[in-house]
């Protein structure tokens, strides 16, 4: 194991991630998969119910942290009881590293869950917010949600509306993966 990550390392030592955590509610493994493609380290959090610990970017690994469970595991927060449970269980454990670092939203509704609940209680953002959706920000207005809204009015200094281009969270994660320097994407 040492010794894969020793030529990890001197393989890559020139790439770095372009983030060091990823929170998703979805319980697939398309994170993983992608990561995968792009040989880079991962671990993942995928037990929602015994989930406390704040994640941490002492590691060169994207951590991925799966706030509703995967399909690995048998505890998926899949109704609403179970999401409101998981939401307050661990909303509490995001709100310090979300207020920390640069925060970017893309794929996500902004419905009543815990990653939702931590942005809510963050009384700051000293990396910005930013919002991505499809909607033109003319339509942002009446598309987003409420909550969304508020969330954004409420750091207007720090948070901020990104209208994905034609295509969506694909197009937008593609021209990242290019401007980032990781050749060409899978």
């Amino acid at each position: 194991q040492a010794q894969y990550t020793d030529n990890w390392k001197a393989h890559h030592r020139h790439q770095h991630p372009f983030c060091s955590t990823l929170f998703t509610t979805n319980f697939d493994t398309l994170l993983q998969r992608a990561l995968q493609l792009n040989n880079q380290l991962f671990f993942v959090s995928d037990t929602p119910g015994h989930y406390s610990d704040k994640p941490e970017d002492d590691h060169e690994a994207v951590h991925i942290i799966q706030a509703h469970g995967s399909i690995f595991r048998p505890m998926l927060a899949n109704t609403e009881d179970e999401i409101k449970k998981r939401r307050d269980d661990i909303s509490g454990s995001f709100v310090d590293y979300f207020e920390k670092r640069g925060v970017i939203v893309m794929g996500y509704g902004g419905w009543d869950d815990a990653l939702m609940q931590a942005l809510n209680d963050c009384d700051r953002f000293s990396g910005n917010l930013y919002w991505c959706d499809i909607h033109s920000n003319k339509d942002s207005k009446s598309k987003l949600r409420s909550n969304v809204l508020e969330l954004l009015e409420k750091h207007k200094d720090r948070a901020f509306y990104v209208s994905l281009p034609e295509g969506g969270a694909n197009i937008a994660l593609q021209e990242i993966h290019k401007t980032l320097g990781l050749g060409n994407y899978p």
